[in-house]
């Protein structure tokens, strides 16, 4: 038994040893590569690109991985796609600059703008609203319609749930008095309130009508629609190497000239990227105050 023992402990004792060289050749190997790529003056420097949070994680992957390569391709470098769960996790890993690149909605754009140190790239030429969407049987038609009802929206800090609270003010609802808000952490479940009764609209997108299969399929109607606003935009790190920006500017700018670039917006969806300006986004500015009343800032 003695015998066995001291044997089964230098076998341990064996593949400690083994197992540790391992480590420090793989250390060696890594350390050797990075002096090849610092003699080569290669920079392996990997930028995040951040994704605010508007669907799954998953699903963003998918339709960004195109565009992902181009940057690649545009900075000679590694780009990883990130986002969180959250629209608050997303907001404050902005704060904290964790992302070179962003996409934002134009509510973040300009908070990130003011006080965490981006600037503006270029944005999707398409605009954003809300839709309010509900059952045809409850005859609701226009946002006055919805007084004393139930509205189910997107997480708080969403571009539309902004939209749709300045919208309600603009047509003298208050809420939380005149109209009960209900946010959902998916625009799944918030169509799902429509169906389950716990709710009389839900506010999605205006992008997203045609890519949720769930509209189509509950015979969903529009009940109003916010004003629209210039959407979606690309901003950087003010640190990000003014060159760095330039070239992502130009490249993106083109992408609706060439195949390769017209099939990276295929994928998510939009008609092309166009140049953005301070006026595009003045008016959230404007209303900043109202946001920050129904603690949407």
């Amino acid at each position: 038994m003695l015998m066995a023992s001291k044997v089964l402990s230098m076998e341990n004792s064996i593949t400690s040893r083994r197992t540790l060289l391992s480590m420090m050749l793989a250390l060696a190997g890594v350390q050797a590569v990075s002096r090849r790529v610092l003699a080569n003056g290669e920079d392996y420097h990997v930028h995040n690109f951040g994704v605010f949070p508007y669907l799954p994680a998953l699903k963003l992957e998918h339709l960004f991985a195109p565009m992902v390569s181009e940057f690649c391709t545009i900075l000679g470098c590694p780009i990883q796609l990130r986002t969180k769960s959250t629209f608050e996790e997303f907001r404050a890993e902005l704060a904290n600059q964790a992302y070179d690149i962003a996409l934002l909605h134009p509510f973040f754009l300009v908070e990130a703008q003011q006080h965490y140190g981006y600037v503006k790239l270029a944005r999707v030429d398409d605009d954003l609203s809300g839709v309010i969407l509900g059952c045809p049987d409850k005859g609701l038609k226009g946002i006055g319609s919805l007084r004393g009802k139930v509205l189910a929206l997107p997480p708080r800090l969403a571009g539309v749930s902004y939209l749709t609270v300045l919208a309600l003010a603009e047509n003298g609802l208050e809420p939380g008095v005149d109209i009960e808000l209900r946010h959902y952490r998916t625009k799944v479940s918030c169509l799902h309130a429509i169906a389950t009764g716990e709710a009389d609209g839900c506010v999605i997108p205006s992008f997203m009508v045609d890519q949720l299969d769930a509209v189509k399929r509950m015979g969903l109607v529009t009940i109003a629609e916010t004003a629209p606003i210039p959407g979606l935009a690309f901003a950087a790190l003010e640190s990000l190497e003014a060159g760095k920006r330039e070239s992502l500017k130009r490249q993106m700018l083109a992408w609706d000239t060439t195949a390769r670039g017209r099939a990276v917006l295929e994928r998510v969806h939009w008609s092309r990227i166009v140049e953005a300006t301070d006026q595009d986004y003045a008016l959230i500015g404007v209303h900043n105050a109202l946001l920050t009343k129904y603690a949407m800032r």
